[in-house]
């Protein structure tokens, strides 16, 4: 399995000569398909746990499946509220799972 899933590969790495930082030149990804998308299209990932909380509200956990649903469903809201890519949104919520 690759550890990370790129769109468009890498042309080459670009060294940072302040620090040891690198850059993939040209190289596109998306980082919430690489989070969670490409673990529920593995049916040994699909169930595992993706968050796991403890606050003092809730206990438990949400696998990688049960999260991409949870993004489904606020996906349809803000579709809904005609919440688009480029617009500018506040979101305020207590520490708790949908946070993430």
């Amino acid at each position: 399995m690759h550890r990370v899933n790129w769109f468009e590969y890498p042309t080459g790495i670009h060294p940072n000569a302040d620090n040891d930082m690198r850059w993939f030149d040209q190289g596109k990804l998306n980082l919430a398909y690489n989070c969670i998308e490409r673990h529920c299209n593995n049916k040994e990932m699909m169930d595992v746990a993706a968050v796991i909380y403890n606050s003092h509200e809730k206990t438990g956990f949400l696998t990688y499946n049960q999260l991409r649903n949870k993004i489904k469903i606020f996906q349809a809201k803000m579709n809904k509220l005609e919440i688009t890519k480029d617009d500018k949104i506040l979101i305020y919520m207590p520490n708790i799972p949908e946070a993430v």
